[in-house]
């Protein structure tokens, strides 16, 4: 018996870039899917196109709702989802015609086993561009695949680009109060109820960076919600008392503080709270990250660099990550 696979795609003002979304979920080499696209009260054309395409496909489900964000609008999703596993799909970005039928191809025969399926992203403009990857499985426990999430290796911290088993995703929701790392927040807990994650070493998800995304935006006091989530994982690893993790969620709230600063740059006076804030917590767990072997060595670095002059140290790291984006 095949597994049915819910697709949850948010749309909002996306008209130039739901089409090739959406052909790219339809194209899938696995065929037992329940697309759901939630438009979350689009201003433009997204809906009728999204409409269009209900009526050529009896697999897409078209639901509109208010705008509410992109978190209220996933769990309309999940709330109507009824998959075996769920996969989300953001409406600008593109997925390989055989992302799921590999994915599906990782997951467990064993009912007791709850296993999470992700693979490596790259990003995109118009072309899809080169794929990366060795296209390998690693294999990780929970521990291991927490850990690899917060360090920002394999996993990344978005929900896409991941098979979710349904029982799992619909069990946490996400947190409509946190605009900004969202993401993250759900993705912790879901990795705190699964078995083990099989990670496919191979980029099988492009986003696209708009303009217009919280990555690209000049900093706003919603910045500060990445920052209050990673704070939140710290105080959950705390009291789960694991000592390995424990230090990964320090160096992720150590990372999200840089990346607060680094958003703020000149504009120190306009913020100086979010900015003495974010400050106070970078300050706090640098020496934890510069003994942490496991922590990238950048953020090592930076740790380091930050203890002869904060401001040129997140200065010269936020020139290095431009280059990379």
């Amino acid at each position: 018996m095949n597994n049915l696979v819910s697709i949850i795609i948010p749309v909002y003002n996306i008209e130039k870039y739901i089409s090739k979304c959406v052909e790219s979920v339809i194209n899938q080499s696995y065929k037992y899917l329940e697309i759901i696209l939630v438009d979350d009260g689009s201003t433009d054309d997204s809906n009728n196109i999204c409409q269009c395409y209900a009526k050529k496909d009896n697999r897409i489900k078209v639901i509109q709702q208010n705008n509410s964000g992109v978190s209220s609008a996933r769990n309309k999703g999940l709330a109507c989802a009824k998959g075996d596993y769920v996969m989300f799909v953001d409406g600008d970005d593109v997925i390989d015609v055989k992302i799921i039928e590999l994915m599906m191809e990782e997951t467990s025969s064993d009912n007791k086993t709850t296993t999470l399926v992700a693979c490596a992203s790259t990003k995109y403009r118009d072309n899809l561009g080169q794929k990366y990857g060795n296209g390998k499985s690693i294999y990780f426990n929970r521990e291991e695949a927490i850990k690899d999430c917060l360090y920002m290796k394999n996993t990344s911290n978005a929900p896409w680009a991941k098979l979710i088993p349904s029982k799992i995703a619909k069990s946490i929701k996400f947190n409509p109060k946190i605009t900004i790392a969202e993401d993250l927040d759900y993705i912790y807990k879901i990795l705190q109820k699964i078995d083990n994650e099989v990670f496919i070493n191979s980029s099988l998800y492009y986003y696209r960076i708009a303009p217009g995304s919280a990555m690209t935006k000049p900093f706003t006091e919603r910045r500060m919600d990445g920052f209050i989530a990673t704070k939140g994982i710290v105080s959950h690893a705390l009291q789960k008392k694991d000592d390995r993790i424990i230090e990964a969620a320090k160096f992720r709230h150590f990372a999200e503080a840089f990346f607060v600063l680094s958003s703020i740059g000149g504009e120190q006076r306009e913020y100086r709270k979010q900015y003495n804030i974010a400050c106070d917590e970078f300050n706090k767990y640098r020496f934890s990250v510069i003994a942490n072997k496991e922590a990238p060595k950048k953020f090592r670095l930076l740790a380091v660099l930050s203890i002869i002059n904060i401001k040129l140290a997140i200065y010269l790291s936020k020139l290095r990550i431009r280059k990379k984006v």
